[in-house]
C-alpha cells in the first residue's frame, strides 16, 4: 500500500482505489492534507498494467466467442487489474517527470 511522503502514513486500499478514481494528477493525503502525487515510477506500471488488460482481450478475440464473453471477460480482467493496482503504488510530493 501506498505511503505518504509526507507524513509517513499508510494509505488503505480504499483510499488509494478512490484517489486514482478521482481522475487528477494529485490527490490530498487523508491523514495530513498534503497534495501527493503518484510517482514516475507508478504511473510507468500503470501503462504497463493497461497492457495487462488490452492483451488478453486481443488472445481472446482470436476465437469465436459471443460478445457477452468478451464483455465479462473485459470486466473481470480490468477489476482484477484495479483490485491490485494499490499494490504497486507509490506517492511522491512532488509531480515527478516520467523521463
Amino acid at each position: 500500500m501506498p505511503v505518504c511522503d509526507h507524513c509517513k502514513k499508510k494509505w488503505t486500499w480504499k483510499e488509494t482505489v478512490f484517489s486514482k478514481l478521482m481522475l487528477s494528477s494529485s490527490a490530498p493525503c487523508p491523514y495530513c492534507g498534503e497534495k501527493q502525487y503518484a510517482s514516475a515510477k507508478t504511473r510507468k506500471r500503470g501503462g504497463i498494467m493497461v497492457l495487462s488488460v488490452i492483451i488478453p482481450m486481443f488472445i481472446v478475440s482470436l476465437f469465436d466467442f459471443s460478445m457477452l464473453f468478451y464483455i465479462l471477460f473485459g470486466l473481470i480482467v480490468f477489476f482484477i487489474v484495479m483490485g491490485l493496482s494499490p499494490f504497486y503504488y507509490e506517492l511522491s510530493s512532488k509531480e515527478e517527470s516520467l523521463w
